[in-house]
């Protein structure tokens, strides 16, 4: 690695799910309680998740995929991927 490159942080699952929860939660026009009710879990998780406050089980990983009627994949994908393909998508 040469000095003009700066090596990339990576982001941590518990971050990227962070994002990912704030981000889809906002595109679909949800509030945390209306997230919380569809997904069957307290409103305040919604609130620890999306600060990076509290650990998330599989079982919720579940339950907030199948609310938001996304992959499992796409709540751990990084949102600066995510933004690069829905510009290369939206030139098509």
């Amino acid at each position: 690695m040469n000095k003009a490159t700066k090596p990339s942080k990576q982001k941590s699952a518990r971050e990227l799910l962070a994002v990912n929860l704030r981000m889809l939660r906002a595109e679909r026009g949800l509030t945390k309680e209306e997230l919380a009710n569809l997904a069957c879990i307290d409103r305040g998780y919604v609130g620890q998740i999306e600060s990076m406050k509290r650990d998330v089980s599989v079982k919720i990983i579940d339950k907030l995929v199948c609310a938001l009627e996304v992959t499992v994949a796409r709540l751990f994908e990084d949102p600066e991927n995510h933004k690069k393909q829905v510009t290369r998508n939206a030139g098509t």
